[in-house]
């Protein structure tokens, strides 16, 4: 069946995704079981480059046509000049409620936190630190549908804010994150 979350134990899926704040992003996925898969992942934005590690699992499902599973990327964004001198992390642990139709196509919604710090922050000198750090929530919902027989799609929308509050931006855009993407499992 397919699946563009978890991959069967044993399963690679290499995915390149584009959106905002993300210009460019690509990951190799491999399931390291049926219900936990673990990805290596690159990107850039506009301003900086960024590696990172994403584990999904899921956590529950009764049935065929709906799960609930964990996904938690942790991106580190090395030294730069512009605009975060500094290295930094970002995190985003997130909660998924997936529905499942017959024809493979899937929707979801879920929430997640989102939390930045540099690494001076993190175990160095903080006072050093020209990163402030950084919590927010977001909601998001999103889609998937399979497009061949190892090809599968996928977009998702988040709404950003700080705890139950509106904001203006998130990182000097608009308070949303867009992933779309295309992925090819082997």
């Amino acid at each position: 069946m397919f699946d563009h979350v978890i991959n069967m134990r044993g399963e690679s899926r290499l995915s390149l995704f584009t959106g905002l704040p993300v210009i460019g992003s690509s990951e190799y996925a491999y399931g390291v079981s049926n219900r936990l898969t673990v990805g290596i992942l690159g990107g850039f934005t506009p301003f900086e480059e960024a590696i990172g590690l994403r584990v999904r699992t899921v956590l529950y499902q009764s049935k065929e046509s709906f799960r609930v599973y964990y996904c938690t990327p942790i991106i580190f964004y090395p030294q730069t000049q512009k605009p975060d001198p500094d290295p930094w992390f970002i995190t985003r642990p997130n909660i998924n409620f997936e529905w499942v139709k017959r024809s493979n196509f899937r929707y979801k919604i879920g929430g997640s936190i989102i939390a930045s710090a540099s690494a001076h922050d993190l175990w160095g000198n903080a006072s050093e630190s020209q990163h402030s750090p950084g919590l927010w929530s977001a909601v998001h919902a999103g889609v998937s549908l399979p497009v061949g027989a190892n090809i599968s799609f996928q977009t998702e929308l988040s709404y950003v804010t700080k705890g139950f509050q509106t904001i203006d931006t998130f990182f000097g855009g608009p308070p949303f994150i867009l992933i779309t993407g295309i992925s090819y499992t082997f």
